[in-house]
């Protein structure tokens, strides 16, 4: 692991852990929101997001 992606999260579990929400009816752009992820994040596979937004979602 780099040193810059040390306490950061891989953008593929926060869309999985999305995917698990919208399944139950939670709406995707508001939960990003409060957590600041911008949606467009989950359209790049090498994007990662701190662990603090992370455990926001």
């Amino acid at each position: 692991m780099k040193q810059e992606e040390r306490g950061t999260i891989a953008i593929s579990l926060v869309a999985y852990s999305v995917a698990l929400a919208t399944r139950r009816g939670v709406a995707a752009e508001p939960l990003l929101a409060q957590a600041g992820i911008a949606p467009a994040l989950l359209a790049q596979p090498r994007s990662r997001v701190s662990a603090q937004q992370y455990g926001a979602l």
